[in-house]
């Protein structure tokens, strides 16, 4: 819920909103198997066929609780004609969410642990059953301000500005395994949180040239300069198997990252409805800290960088009836932030040498990629062939691949030797993507309107990971809405995934537990069908 107001008063413009959202998302689910393809190269396909909703399990000893969290927005978006052609314009903006994430990450039914007895009272679940709960309470806190003073006239366009951003993440990490010692429950009584924050500065200045050269052609150059600040602490020599150990922030790290990020376009107007343009610009994504129980010269990752260059068209065609974007792009990245994991002391195959005092099974950590690219194209089209008739089709087309990537092997377990990666497509990026939507609308009142609206969209395998050893399968999705809506208000009925497709959209390494294997893999569960009414009311 939430509500906005509009000030003008003379050559003042500010539209102020506030929103309040509170939402509950049920806790996730899955099963692990152990790779069927365990070979060096092998490549492990999990698609629909292989997908087993029978599998997947959750412990009952509690009601966990999933996803609850409250979401705090405000914006004031203010502007100032100074006349002359000179504008001042302010965007403040503030969210804060609070929120409590709770799971089983064990990945079985069983309510009861059971294990090898230690002295002092401890239980080591991992040679029997583990019943573990993943449990977080998180704060987030962001404050962002950004001036812009704006110059327009015929044929030039100029902009210069700055912005800052302050954001503060708070967690209290209760993951526990009940029953490692007699206090350790169902619930969090008894159990010391252990602390980690992050907090992130960054200070920016811009500014923009665009300039009409000719009735057709239109030049743009920007340049910003950023400089972000990231501060991590975390509490780094706690056993969470065992709840034993320091539970305060033992890690503190700070690093600075400057980027100059350029971009330059022209644009050509080839006729009163297409254009062609180019552009070239370049990314930049800060590093930050490993906090887990890495090896102290592993915790700091820096940061990735982009070139991208793309050629391109929009317009309209057919007397407007369509209207259509189709572009090439190549993307140089340098730096890329890739997750890999070690084996801690928990683990039948560890320590390794990159996590010597880990107490987990295992833990992921960001390494650097030292090349890769993209190569694709984009297209969409927009076809109104009546007023009350919309159909849209967008499609991607994406190539990506490491280039020079060297790094641990994550298998065979033992793992730890290095491997050169290189030619390895990059993970979660599918090469095809393909969706479009029919949507029919018409007024049936001078207040409102009917509608119905089917959708649906494709995307090809992906990998899970940099090691290309697990292929999620082909994907098709469709999804259906009728109703009606007025000018503020909007009352529907939906069915989401209407055909069922279960092929699942996420899997991880699964470490060497719970029994101990080697290579597992958890398979997360998919969305499955879902019907129902949705409303949604303006203010």
């Amino acid at each position: 819920m939430g509500g906005s107001a509009l000030v003008e008063k003379g050559a003042f413009e500010g539209k102020f909103s506030l929103n309040y959202m509170k939402e509950h998302s049920t806790p996730g689910a899955g099963y692990v198997i152990e790779r069927p393809d365990i070979s060096l190269t092998g490549v492990n396909l999990i698609n629909e066929d292989f997908f087993d909703p029978s599998r997947v399990a959750i412990s009952s000893n509690i009601k966990y609780k999933g996803n609850i969290s409250e979401t705090w927005r405000a914006i004031a978006n203010m502007k100032f004609d100074l006349g002359g052609g000179f504008e001042l314009a302010s965007v403040t903006g503030l969210n804060k969410i609070d929120s409590t994430l709770q799971f089983d990450f064990d990945t079985k039914r069983d309510d009861v642990p059971s294990g090898t007895a230690l002295p002092g009272g401890l239980l080591n679940c991992l040679p029997g059953v583990c019943v573990g709960i993943f449990e977080f309470d998180n704060s987030l806190q962001q404050l962002s301000q950004e001036l812009r003073l704006t110059y327009d006239s015929d044929n030039l366009r100029l902009l210069v500005g700055g912005y800052a951003f302050d954001e503060n993440y708070r967690e209290l990490d209760y993951t526990r395994f009940v029953g490692s010692q007699d206090f350790v429950t169902g619930n969090r009584t008894g159990i010391t949180p252990r602390p980690s924050t992050l907090n992130t500065n960054t200070y920016s200045v811009f500014g923009s040239i665009d300039a009409d050269v000719t009735d057709r052609l239109t030049l743009t150059g920007e340049l910003r300069f950023n400089h972000e600040i990231i501060r991590a602490a975390s509490a780094t020599e706690f056993n969470i198997l065992f709840q034993t150990g320091n539970p305060d922030i033992t890690f503190r790290g700070k690093e600075t990252f400057n980027n100059w990020l350029p971009r330059f376009n022209a644009k050509y107007q080839v006729t009163d409805d297409i254009n062609i343009y180019g552009s070239i610009a370049k990314g930049a994504k800060p590093g930050g800290f490993n906090v887990g129980q890495v090896r102290a010269d592993l915790r700091p990752f820096g940061q990735e960088t982009v070139w991208t260059y793309e050629l391109g068209t929009k317009g309209r065609i057919a007397g407007n009836l369509i209207s259509f974007d189709a572009s090439l792009y190549y993307s140089d990245w340098r730096d890329v932030q890739v997750t890999t994991i070690c084996y801690g002391t928990a683990s039948p195959f560890g320590p390794e040498a990159e996590c010597p005092n880990a107490t987990a099974v295992t833990l992921n950590y960001i390494v650097n990629a030292k090349k890769a690219e993209v190569k694709g194209a984009e297209l969409g089209l927009v076809i109104r062939p009546a007023d009350a008739l919309t159909l849209t089709v967008n499609y991607a087309y994406a190539d990506s691949a490491f280039v020079n990537f060297e790094a641990r092997d994550v298998y065979p377990a033992p793992a730890g030797t290095d491997r050169q990666f290189g030619g390895n497509r990059m993970p979660l990026v599918p090469k095809h993507s393909l969706s479009g939507s029919v949507r029919y609308e018409q007024p049936v009142s001078d207040s409102a309107s009917a509608f119905i609206d089917v959708s649906g969209r494709y995307r090809s395998s992906r990998y899970a990971r940099f090691d290309n050893r697990v292929l999620l399968g082909n994907k098709i999705v469709a999804d259906a809405q009728i109703g009606l809506k007025g000018d503020d208000w909007t009352a529907l009925l939906f069915v989401d995934n209407i055909f069922n497709d279960l092929t699942p959209d996420f899997s991880r390494y699964w470490g060497n537990f719970n029994p101990s294997q080697p290579n597992g893999e958890y398979i997360g569960a998919p969305a499955k069908r879902s019907f129902g009414l949705r409303v949604s009311k303006d203010f």
